[in-house]
């Protein structure tokens, strides 16, 4: 078979066109692939990292403001503070758990959402256990060492300092003399 200048032609553009069109096909396919992906990152896996992090940064703010409060609570201005600072990263923790929550339904991994589940009691657990400690921190109770001044220093330093003002006391009421000053 012969094939005219003409046929030759029209079949070497009909063999073109028709890669351009698998290739338009093909790079079509691979476009929504793409799209596909980077919805799942954009709309499922960066706001599930962003809700991690706030999430542990709440964490580390409460065990800060924790710490701060055993440490400098006795203070009432700073125990305020500490207390202020507690409460927000704590709605901080929450607004991080309820993202987690929204978000949790697109994951594709079921492990992730029992390990969300694992969590909640947890942090229930630790919020629960720093009360506690907010409570009880600076209690007289809690300080050996406190309590130790309270039930037996003071009443030795009371008694002390009676009988030193008993003898000031007596001492004012005697006359002056050569032998009592020596002894002063």
């Amino acid at each position: 078979m012969r094939l005219t200048i003409g046929k030759k032609l029209g079949l070497g553009f009909g063999i073109i066109i028709l890669l351009m069109v698998l290739s338009a096909i093909f790079a079509y396919r691979q476009i929504t692939v793409v799209k596909e992906k980077l919805s799942n990152v954009v709309d499922v896996a960066f706001p599930s990292a962003r809700a991690c992090e706030q999430g542990l940064n709440g964490l580390n703010r409460s065990l800060a403001a924790v710490r701060g409060y055993i440490i400098l609570g006795d203070d009432p201005k700073q125990a305020e503070v500490f207390r202020a600072d507690h409460a927000a990263a704590w709605e901080e923790i929450d607004s991080a758990i309820s993202a987690l929550s929204a978000v949790s339904a697109s994951w594709s991994s079921g492990e992730t959402g029992r390990q969300l589940q694992e969590i909640r009691p947890i942090l229930t657990e630790l919020r629960d256990a720093q009360d506690e400690v907010f409570r009880s921190a600076h209690a007289a109770g809690n300080i050996p060492s406190y309590e130790l001044l309270l039930s037996e220093v003071l009443p030795k330093i009371a008694a002390m300092s009676n009988l030193v003002t008993a003898m000031i006391d007596e001492e004012a009421s005697q006359e002056p003399s050569a032998d009592r000053r020596r002894l002063l």
